[in-house]
């Protein structure tokens, strides 16, 4: 072989040795992803965090404040602000012992009256706390020696409690009946006690114990007593339509007295 065919030869190889390198640089870069993608792929999405701003922060060094906890707001209580005075009159609370018919007594009015300011159905029905307007009521109104009103009631300041509640039936002993209510929060001892009228026979009590709250009825006829029931024993009415009934107590001082209506 001379020179010439080995040059050619050597030549040959070296085109073709550069073309495989052209080749493979070529297949790689169409194989080699775009710098783009590769950004895209490496780089990671960010995320959006909402955070809430304080209003103020604290300084360096300082530590930041705690609320303290709300007091807890007390319970409204509901009250029972009673009915509306229009003028003279007066409110009155509901006691244990209580009737209609003694509190009109009381006040020197009648039991229609307080129907009509309260707006009340039935007179026989009252309950501890209710609040009453006593229409043109008078808390120091006269003994009932100078009242001219019908079934009204004046009390003394007598510190005994007890109150004739109602008088029915008057001018027939068979019927006649006087309601007595202790109206303290103690007992009383009507021992030695007396009921009667101006000019007028007296009923003169024996034992008896009234607790705080309860009653005892009188009957003026003839009768078996017990402890909520006494019989006078008497054939006669003793209280007439007008008369003014008087309780008195052991030491003979007035405790309460009833116009008879």
């Amino acid at each position: 072989m001379n020179r010439r065919q080995l040059a050619f030869i050597v030549t040959l190889n070296a085109v073709v040795s550069l073309a495989i390198a052209i080749l493979v640089n070529w297949v790689a870069e169409l194989r080699r992803p775009d710098p783009e993608e590769l950004a895209a792929l490496v780089t990671p999405v960010s995320q959006v965090i909402l955070a809430a701003t304080p209003a103020s922060a604290p300084a360096v060094g300082q530590t930041e404040p705690t609320s303290a906890p709300s007091a807890p707001q007390p319970e409204e209580t509901p009250t029972n602000s009673g009915p509306a005075l229009t003028g003279n009159e007066e409110i009155y609370t509901v006691q244990s012992g209580d009737s209609l018919s003694s509190i009109a007594g009381r006040f020197n009015v009648t039991v229609n009256e307080l129907m009509a300011a309260n707006k009340l159905d039935n007179p026989d029905f009252v309950f501890v706390g209710q609040q009453l307007v006593v229409p043109g009521s008078n808390a120091n109104a006269q003994s009932t020696q100078n009242s001219t009103s019908s079934a009204a009631a004046t009390s003394t300041p007598a510190q005994q409690g007890v109150v004739i509640s109602e008088v029915t039936g008057g001018g027939a002993a068979e019927t006649e009946l006087i309601l007595l209510v202790n109206e303290s929060n103690s007992a009383v001892d009507l021992r030695g006690w007396t009921l009667g009228r101006e000019g007028g026979a007296v009923y003169t009590f024996g034992s008896v114990n009234l607790f705080a709250g309860s009653s005892v009825r009188l009957h003026t006829g003839v009768g078996e007593s017990n402890s909520v029931d006494l019989y006078w024993g008497r054939e006669e009415p003793a209280w007439l339509s007008g008369s003014v009934v008087r309780l008195v107590n052991g030491r003979g001082e007035l405790v309460n007295s009833y116009t008879v209506p």
